[in-house]
């Protein structure tokens, strides 16, 4: 089946789409209380002849059987993956035109595109699921709970469950919304979205009146100066390895005339080089802190976490996915610069070979700005069947090419999940 042709299949998909998308922007659910939405994504895998399994606290795993015959034992298989949680946003109308669907459920809404992604996910799984007999190989299908949440076990419960029955993935695939022109592939070679840890510390000195600060131990002061130590950090780095460190939170004190006894304070730091930058800064930040501290004498509790993984797409998969994208969408596939917000999509981009794209719905003429996390994000719903044609137009290409035997050379950062989340401070 050509590109052009599994394009058209999504795109006369696109009332399945829709519905999907639209149910799940009006009830949406929160991180770790996704049971409706797991359940009602469950039902509609099973309406398309996909059975799916609910792991537990994980998410949803599902498998599309490829029958055009494969030249290996097991078959080549590709992992596509789709998130479903929500936040914790007041949903907002438009500046302009009203939205097509709107949040029923007071102050959650589908703020960074979850619902997109797992319509998306299961419209080009259906195409997929109905094209199966001239697909190369098998198609996972993973739809993750949780995603918003910082140090959550659901993707590890979901890869332990692939690793535990022997799955062979040869190559994943994922997307984000993003706020771009309505239609727009952002496909980078390399680096996609950064690597990220967060910092956070109680400062412990004396309190005492501010007319008498000599008999005080001021967590202030001693604050203003882990501060200062702490910009200067990221420019001990080479400037081809890029950091930011940001302060985000302070608090201490409640009134003018009294010097306080703590001091809390926390922050995070973003990069796209863990062995270089990542594991290096996390033990700076904690040495800073710990030896001004000691200095002006006050007590210092925290830590700067684990880094969590940048998101790199592989080199070869990524070239791989332009080939086959340029001549279907033309100038629409574009590359840019990374992101500094993070993915936990970065595991399984760590642990196999990768692509992730920015998928652009926004569109000023509409009112469809998509800034995400904001209260009115919202997504140009016409462009949406695209995004289901580039994920069937890859799955059907990558499974065909590893299928005759192509080597994507890639060498894993670990070799098994739990290692992976555990280097980012997540245990079973």
């Amino acid at each position: 089946m050509t590109p052009s042709e599994l394009l058209t299949r999504c795109r006369a998909e696109e009332p399945f789409l829709l519905s999907i998308r639209r149910h799940l922007h009006c009830y949406p659910e929160l991180s770790g209380q996704e049971t409706q939405t797991i359940q009602y994504l469950a039902e509609s895998l099973q309406s398309i002849g996909i059975q799916p399994e609910i792991i537990p606290d994980g998410g949803i795993l599902a498998c599309i059987h490829g029958e055009k015959a494969p030249f290996s034992d097991p078959a080549p298989a590709l992992l596509m993956r789709a998130d479903c949680d929500a936040l914790p946003v007041e949903e907002q109308p438009h500046s302009r035109n009203p939205r097509t669907c709107t949040s029923l459920n007071p102050g959650v809404c589908h703020a960074c595109g979850h619902d997109v992604h797992s319509a998306v996910l299961l419209t080009a799984a259906k195409v997929l699921q109905e094209s199966r007999k001239e697909l190369c190989g098998d198609v996972i299908l993973l739809i993750e709970r949780s995603e918003e949440i910082p140090f959550n076990k659901c993707l590890l419960r979901l890869m332990e469950a692939l690793e535990n029955r022997r799955q062979r993935i040869d190559g994943v695939w994922g997307m984000h919304c993003a706020p771009s022109p309505a239609g727009t592939i952002q496909l980078n070679r390399d680096a996609v979205m950064a690597g990220t840890l967060f910092f956070h510390y109680s400062l412990a000195g004396k309190g005492g009146h501010g007319s008498r600060p000599d008999l005080s131990v001021s967590p202030i002061d001693c604050f203003t100066a882990i501060h200062s130590a702490l910009q200067r950090i990221p420019s001990r780095y080479s400037p081809f390895l890029p950091v930011t460190l940001s302060v985000t939170q302070v608090q201490s004190g409640n009134t003018n005339n009294v010097i306080p006894q703590t001091l809390t304070f926390g922050g995070t730091a973003r990069f796209f080089d863990c062995d270089q930058v990542g594991f290096p800064i996390q033990k700076e930040i904690d040495r800073t802190v710990q030896e001004i501290s000691s200095a002006y004498g006050c007590q210092a509790e925290g830590n700067a976490s684990a880094p969590f993984l940048p998101l790199r797409n592989h080199p070869a998969c990524a070239e791989l996915a332009r080939d086959i994208f340029q001549p279907v969408f033309g100038e629409r596939v574009t590359e840019d610069l990374p992101s500094m917000v993070s993915e936990t999509f970065a595991t399984l981009a760590a642990r196999y070979p990768a692509v992730y794209i920015h998928y652009g719905i926004s569109n000023p003429e509409k009112g469809i700005i998509a800034g995400l996390h904001h209260p009115e994000f919202d997504a140009d719903e016409s462009v949406l069947t695209d995004a289901a044609g580039a994920a069937a137009i890859y799955a059907h290409r990558f499974l065909e090419k590893t299928a005759a035997g192509t080597n994507w050379g890639f060498i894993p950062y670990r070799n098994s999940a739990k290692e992976l989340f555990a280097l980012q401070g997540i245990t079973d």
